[in-house]
């Protein structure tokens, strides 16, 4: 699988107060008692989380985002929370979403490094989900985040995708790791997909197709054999 360093996602087991990155990002859904769930955080932003949840400023519907500084106490420079909707609504569809639009909005703002936090709201009508489960939907949609449909274009319209990516949770270690690998190599093929479905037929003639299906193929160990036209005839496939 053809792997950029720029998008990779590494797994980080500390609390999230401990991770030292530009942008921590905090999922949380409607109704729950946030601040309760996450210490120190009402301290380490100067009450600005506790003023944007007293106002509903944020309220934890789909895809809401707030922005803070972080002033004291954590390590991170800003914190984020995006909201996951309603409890009973949280599946790995909705978290690998949530992940997407987190790490969307900070290419936009051209934030270089982001942490997102695996975090299970303590609500008793929340879906219960497994954490690899999780974790490895959070790291998919990172990735997914990361792909640029601009190639062709002066400028990268979406901002340049973070030069590193984490993802917090806590449990196995192991485990966990397993299921950022998974991830990464789903979103990682995700983004080769779409990139080949996005190519101009100029560019990505049937012979660059080949080539470049080859190259995949040959770096994740598979061997490949091209068909020319007349071996496509000989074997009467019906494809000319």
């Amino acid at each position: 699988m053809i792997r950029s360093a720029l998008h990779a996602v590494s797994l980080v087991t500390s609390a999230p107060a401990d991770v030292e990155t530009d942008l921590v990002i905090l999922p949380f859904v409607e109704g729950e008692q946030f601040l309760q769930s996450v210490p120190g955080l009402s301290d380490a932003t100067a009450g600005a989380v506790d003023r944007a949840l007293t106002s509903q400023e944020i309220q934890g519907k789909p895809y809401e985002l707030f922005l803070t500084p972080v002033l004291t106490g954590w390590r991170a420079a800003r914190v984020a929370l995006i909201g996951a909707g309603r409890a009973s609504d949280l599946n790995l569809e909705r978290i690998r979403r949530v992940a997407t639009a987190a790490a969307l909005a900070a290419r936009q703002r051209h934030v270089a490094r982001i942490a997102f936090v695996h975090r299970l709201p303590a609500q008793p009508q929340a879906v219960q989900l497994d954490a690899t489960d999780a974790v490895q939907a959070i790291t998919e949609g990172l990735m997914l985040a990361a792909f640029s449909g601009d190639r062709y274009k002066s400028q990268d319209r979406g901002g340049p995708a973070p030069e590193q990516m984490l993802v917090v949770a806590s449990g196995g270690a192991a485990a966990l790791e397993r299921a950022v690998e998974r991830g990464r190599i789903l979103g990682e093929s995700s983004n080769l997909a779409r990139d080949l479905c996005n190519e101009p037929a100029n560019i990505l003639t049937p012979s660059v197709f080949a080539e470049r299906g080859a190259a995949i193929a040959r770096e994740a160990g598979l061997t490949v054999e091209i068909l020319d036209e007349d071996e496509i005839a000989r074997l009467h496939m019906g494809l000319l």
